[in-house]
């Protein structure tokens, strides 16, 4: 079987990574029925984070335990990953993107296209194991320091998209494309990732195109979404899709308070030692 590529694209360099050379678990086959669970790195407490007060319950790790589902909660950002926003501009965009041809294979319909309702579900699916791929951005009052809440009105088809190329759907032509969806700006209004499914390329495959900014790559969420969705085992299942339930968003106030909170126990510990 042929070898695969998936190409990562940053700001200032391009890098390429084969099945059989990446040190990171992100791998790839050609054919789509290896689009199967690869199970996410264990959490890690941050090592930048820093105790909160009490009023809001921030999230050191993926999946925080024991917090009420009714609870307000939040995840500080780290300063790298703030670094990556405050360097970002119109011109300099601070996001990674990548692209990986896959066989069509068990995915093509009856009438020859690509099922994108089952591609859109499967990676649905897997969304409970990168739970920061349904939060975006919040801002502390005054202070403005991002922070992550949870998208009250997450819609994947927002984020998992469907296009296709002209015939004769060229790697030229997906290149092209690439480069068009790479030059636009992620919204900082939603979760800071998209998909694109890309129907129509030559040799019976289909593409998929991914865009994630560089702040959801780095410390505590260093799990990247196709790290989940590519695997050594083939697989034509669908894993039941767990509930989505967002925690709720804390008030502005309430961050402030929080954040001051913070600072004065910092102050405190510094005066101590």
């Amino acid at each position: 079987m042929r070898r695969s590529e998936i190409c990562w694209h940053t700001r200032s360099k391009r890098i390429r990574r084969s099945h059989s050379s990446s040190p990171s678990g992100l791998r790839a086959r050609t054919s789509p029925r290896r689009l199967g669970l690869w199970p996410p790195r264990p959490d890690k407490d941050s090592a930048s984070s820093s105790s909160h007060g009490q009023s809001i319950r921030p999230r050191r790790r993926l999946v925080p335990e024991g917090a009420p589902m009714t609870e307000p909660t939040y995840d500080r950002l780290s300063f790298l990953d703030a670094s990556f926003l405050a360097l970002e501009s119109s011109t300099a965009h601070m996001h990674v993107a990548g692209v990986a041809l896959f066989e069509g294979g068990t995915l093509r319909r009856p009438d020859g296209g690509i099922d994108i309702a089952r591609i859109r579900s499967f990676i649905e699916s897997r969304l409970h194991h990168v739970p920061r791929y349904r939060q975006h951005l919040a801002w502390i009052p005054i202070e403005k320091y991002p922070v992550w809440v949870d998208d009250q009105h997450f819609n994947i088809d927002y984020h998992v998209r469907h296009i296709g190329l002209p015939k004769p759907g060229t790697e030229t032509q997906l290149r092209e494309l690439f480069g068009q969806i790479l030059g636009s700006q992620l919204d900082r209004a939603k979760p800071l990732w998209q998909m694109w499914i890309v129907e129509g390329c030559e040799k019976d495959r289909f593409g998929l195109i991914f865009k994630i900014h560089h702040c959801m790559l780095d410390g505590i969420s260093g799990v990247d979404l196709m790290g989940v969705l590519l695997g050594f085992t083939p697989t034509t299942e669908l894993e039941p899709t767990p509930e989505y339930t967002p925690r709720p968003v804390p008030r502005g106030t309430q961050l402030l308070v929080d954040e001051t909170l913070r600072r004065l126990a910092r102050a405190a510990k510094i005066a101590v030692s």
